[in-house]
């Protein structure tokens, strides 16, 4: 060391002594300024308004969107999607942004139309004012932040827009939910509506034995002991939950109004309670509430009448092939608009016209009562017979009705 120091002293050592100093004093400051920089990128975080995260870009397969021709011109239906997160965390109840993108990408090729709760509720009670051809609803279950977030951007890129269900008591109670202000700024921007899916019964309960959980409202909560509560217990417990919901919303966005509700897990008490009066009891309450339920049964075509709605559930595994399938073999001919159906008909009957018109042209040719014209007005009433099959088919087939669309 004493060796060092003689060999340091002088101007040359000083300046050599700080040449060794230098790096050793800039290392700590190298050390923590990753982390520095990662705290001060988080501190700015909490203070900035999250945003929805640009619509990703996608590589368009002209063979694939040739195979999403549009759909026959319909009002007379409307499909419901049902959609709960959208993330790359590849759950089973989430699909990933790209394949939203997808999937929206292909409703636009097929010529869809979304619709609000609005029109699909004068829709359900048979008034089909301002609504347009070939119209669908999207909707989204749970209230995330996630599905918002990337979903909004490509709703407008499409000028489409989607309806979002919410658990109102967990709204703004962390970075997996909206607060209000964002629900509010989600409305204002007129691609959503806001509707309700629970205050805070989301959820599953003890419903039997220890490992026998059941949603919330559909069924009789039991306790550590294992005694079960009282069907009056029961029903203040899941109708104060629901009220509470609704309060929260009705203080939170002004104007907002109770019109549908996405039940949690589709299920009322239909699906299978512990106890046989749950279900009557909460499905009349609700329809006294609210105008239509949102489940998660056999997904079919609303049509006008229906007050409970079965959706199409997509998820991870949800092909944008597979949803386009749906939507074409689950769309009923009696849906169709007239002027399709007189366009479809036209094509489908004109080879079983053409046959009959050929034919009576041959039948004209021999002399009448001979056995050559016999034989011929045989094969004509075949043919006329045929046609006459081929007409009352087409009234009640939606299958053949896609056969030619396609």
């Amino acid at each position: 060391m004493r060796k060092l120091l003689r060999r340091l002293r002088g101007e040359a050592g000083v300046i050599k002594l700080t040449a060794l100093l230098i790096p050793l004093s800039i290392a700590p400051v190298a050390a923590v300024t990753p982390v520095v920089k990662d705290e001060y990128h988080a501190f700015i975080g909490r203070f900035q308004p999250r945003a929805p995260i640009t619509a990703p870009k996608l590589k368009l397969d002209p063979v694939e969107m040739a195979k999403w021709k549009p759909l026959p011109e319909y009002d007379g239906a409307v499909p419901v999607l049902l959609y709960h997160g959208i993330n790359n965390t590849h759950d089973h109840y989430s699909i990933t942004p790209k394949q939203f993108a997808e999937q929206m990408q292909m409703l636009k090729r097929a010529n869809f139309r979304t619709i609000s709760v609005d029109q699909y509720l004068r829709f359900l009670k048979g008034d089909r004012t301002g609504l347009p051809i070939r119209p669908i609803l999207i909707s989204f279950d749970g209230g995330r932040w996630d599905s918002y977030q990337n979903a909004d951007s490509v709703l407008a890129k499409y000028g489409y827009r989607a309806t979002m269900s919410v658990i109102a008591g967990e709204v703004g109670s962390g970075p997996f939910y909206p607060d209000w202000a964002e629900l509010r700024r989600m409305r204002d921007s007129g691609r959503w509506d806001i509707e309700l899916e629970a205050g805070l019964g989301a959820k599953n309960i003890r419903a039997g034995a220890k490992a026998d959980v059941r949603p919330f409202y559909a069924n009789l909560r039991v306790f550590g002991h294992g005694q079960r509560e009282s069907f009056d217990a029961y029903k203040r417990r899941v109708t104060s939950d629901i009220e509470m919901g609704m309060r929260l919303l009705r203080t939170q966005l002004p104007g907002w109004q109770p019109q549908v509700m996405a039940l949690p897990f589709g299920d009322y008490g239909q699906l299978g309670p512990n106890d046989g009066r749950t279900g009557p009891f909460l499905r009349r309450w609700l329809h006294s509430h609210f105008q239509a339920l949102l489940l998660q049964g056999q997904p079919v075509y609303s049509v006008a009448g229906m007050q409970e709605i079965d959706r199409y559930q997509v998820i991870s595994r949800t092909s944008v092939d597979e949803l386009y399938t749906w939507l074409r073999h689950g769309l009923s001919y009696s849906a169709w608009g007239a002027r399709e159906k007189r366009l479809h008909e036209a094509a489908v009957l004109q080879p079983y016209r053409d046959k009959l018109a050929t034919q009576l042209e041959q039948c004209a040719l021999p002399k009448h009562g001979t056995h050559k014209y016999k034989s011929c007005q045989r094969k004509a009433a075949i043919d006329r017979r045929a046609l006459r099959a081929k007409q009352a088919e087409l009234r009640t087939s939606a299958d053949l009705a896609l056969e030619v669309s396609g």
